[in-house]
């Protein structure tokens, strides 16, 4: 069973020195290969590309928000994990009171913005939408700049944000407020010309088992604690 992962998406999944790592990576090796015993294996994609794969039926599957996709896949019942949005701030910023008045995207449309370029939700939340952002190339620069006071505010999910300020050593230098957008549930995701559209039923079983031994939970504990 073949599945497609955005290159982007450090830890939810990514390729290193040749291995296959991430969150999403894990539950999918976990849920489908080891309790399933459906063999599996990842592949990483500019996400267009990725989505394209699966719809045309060279790849198998994704991880991701399952209603957004149904013209072209079916999804399982059960939510595999929701991906929370992050609000990232320097701590100790002039404009950090002043942020966490925000309750809308909107509202925070006063402030400079960070973000990487190639990030699809960017572009479309905030850089068509004439909001002030600075683009650099990679997602980890954005919490390089926001330490050093370069920008005011960064939006990326959570855990994303939680693991490359982990990562780059700025946990004291860095803060997350509540996000003002509502989180995305994930599911897998099959494409409709795929043969393992039948597994569904069976995988929303071993997704509730993982939830109920605490495996899945750990899963996600070991890319951000």
């Amino acid at each position: 069973m073949k599945f497609g992962f955005s290159e982007t998406l450090t830890p939810y999944a990514w390729q290193e020195n040749g291995q296959d790592k991430g969150i999403l990576v894990d539950i999918a090796n976990e849920a489908i290969q080891k309790r399933m015993g459906i063999a599996v294996s990842h592949h990483i994609y500019p996400w267009e590309r990725a989505q394209h794969l699966v719809k045309e039926g060279n790849l198998d599957a994704h991880i991701t928000n399952g209603p957004l996709r149904k013209e072209w896949s079916e999804h399982s019942n059960e939510v595999v994990m929701e991906l929370t949005w992050g609000i990232f701030v320097k701590a100790g910023s002039p404009k950090l009171e002043q942020i966490k008045k925000a309750k809308s995207l909107e509202e925070l449309k006063p402030f400079q913005f960070v973000d990487y370029i190639g990030n699809g939700w960017a572009k479309a939340n905030l850089v068509d939408k004439n909001f002030d952002v600075y683009l650099v190339p990679a997602p980890a620069t954005i919490f390089s700049l926001l330490a050093k006071g370069r920008g005011d505010i960064n939006i990326i999910p959570s855990l994303q944000g939680r693991y490359h300020i982990r990562d780059l050593g700025l946990q004291d230098q860095i803060v997350e407020l509540p996000p003002v957008m509502p989180a995305i549930p994930f599911h897998l995701v099959i494409g409709k010309k795929s043969p393992f559209i039948k597994i569904l039923p069976e995988f929303d079983k071993v997704i509730r088992q993982m939830k109920e031994d605490g495996t899945l939970q750990a899963m996600i504990d070991k890319y951000v604690k």
